[in-house]
């Protein structure tokens, strides 16, 4: 069922019968009408034949063109006129409008999250982020490889700025799939630099799927060469030792400076403070705050206190302080897995790995009968089969 507007343009192409001039003067008065419509167009396409209609063919194909250039064009007026919070519901909206489900990748989300980072509001734009992209949209908005590259990007910065350094990394690390970027890229290497932070930041160490090259994944040695000071940085953390940071951080000041990254640095140090105090964690049961301030390398007992505090409150570790005392008892994880939050988180991550499964089948049933697919095949196993023979 059509709109009234695009129903009246469809009924005026039925009354051109097929006149490229009247079709085309029609297009032409309709931009407006067919860009309102974009997500009902597809309909069309199999209800006139492209050769007697290639008009229409052409103008429904060009609507998904507007859309992107809009879109483009919206957020870089905004953010250049100080305006990027006006830019965020309108955008929002027609994502949703354009998506055929929640997972679905548009053009349009690299857009908005330009506009979050912009106006420094992220709120909005969670409910978006939160979703795993499961596809692409090629129907309306035109998405090619620099939208997802953008989108994980702007996206993994926005976790980044809310301190949500699992789903940060995760965002960065989607990046290196497309193994047709160019790793001495300086945006690659940029995301590079983000995710050594993030995994500083979450893990305490330096763990990326780039240690292990795969078909899929870019290799990490070009990046290695770039990086060289980010991963001087994170192999100093793995130590116990925080001189041995400090001369790291003192010796690549200049370097982390001119990326705008000490800020961040700053924060790896302190970082480590709660990595150094987590590892007594693993050898004493009970310690005094001078104690732990004099093992951790901190000014005084007041200082570890708050650090603990604040790793207690966290959940970073579990831990009492006796401030009779002044002692810190170190205590095993209380959870027994057994309340109800558990089991309803344990149910939501059971419901996402089904709905993930389900997706997966989807897909290969599609590619199994995409004659593309098969061609594709077919050359492969001739190819195999030619390379088998030669070797007789």
């Amino acid at each position: 069922m059509h709109s009234g507007a695009l129903s009246g343009f469809i009924a005026s192409v039925n009354k051109c019968g097929g006149s490229f001039n009247t079709l085309h003067d029609l297009v032409e008065k309709s931009h407006d009408v067919l860009l309102r419509n974009a997500t009902a167009l597809d309909s069309l396409f199999d209800s006139y034949e492209i050769s007697k209609f290639t008009c229409l063919h052409a103008a429904i194909l060009k609507v998904s063109v507007y859309v992107r250039t809009i879109s483009q064009e919206f957020t870089n007026r905004l953010i250049s006129w100080g305006l990027a919070l006006r830019g965020i519901q309108p955008l929002i909206t027609v994502i949703y409008k354009l998506q055929r489900s929640p997972e679905q990748l548009t053009a349009l989300h690299g857009d908005l999250c330009q506009l979050a980072l912009s106006a420094r509001l992220f709120k909005p734009v969670l409910p978006i982020l939160d979703v795993d992209i499961l596809e692409v949209d090629k129907n309306y908005s035109f998405v090619d490889i620099k939208d997802y590259l953008l989108y994980f990007y702007y996206g993994g910065m926005i976790y980044a700025a809310l301190k949500k350094w699992e789903r940060a990394l995760h965002f960065f690390e989607l990046l290196h799939i497309d193994r047709g970027s160019k790793e001495s890229d300086p945006d690659f290497t940029h995301l590079q630099r983000q995710g050594t932070f993030s995994s500083l930041f979450i893990c305490s160490q330096f763990t990326t799927i780039l240690e292990v090259p795969t078909p899929h994944f870019i290799s990490p040695k070009p990046w290695k060469r770039y990086c060289q000071p980010y991963l001087a940085l994170a192999s100093a953390f793995q130590k116990n030792d925080p001189d041995a940071l400090k001369f790291v951080v003192d010796s690549n000041r200049d370097a982390f400076a001119a990326d705008y990254n000490f800020g961040l640095v700053k924060q790896v140090i302190k970082s480590h403070v709660r990595f150094r105090i987590h590892n007594l964690t693993k050898t004493f049961m009970t310690l005094s705050l001078s104690d732990v301030a004099n093992r951790v390398r901190l000014t005084s007992a007041q200082e570890a206190e708050r650090y603990l505090v604040e790793m207690i409150e966290s959940k970073a570790i579990f831990a009492r302080i006796d401030q009779r005392d002044g002692t810190v008892y170190f205590l095993d994880d209380p959870e027994q897995f057994n309340s109800m939050e558990m089991f309803l988180t344990l149910q939501k991550k059971i419901e996402d790995c089904v709905s993930l499964e389900k997706h997966l089948m989807r897909v290969c049933d599609q590619l199994v009968e995409s004659p593309s697919y098969a061609r594709k095949m077919l050359e492969l196993e001739s190819k195999a089969s030619k390379t088998t023979t030669s070797h007789y």
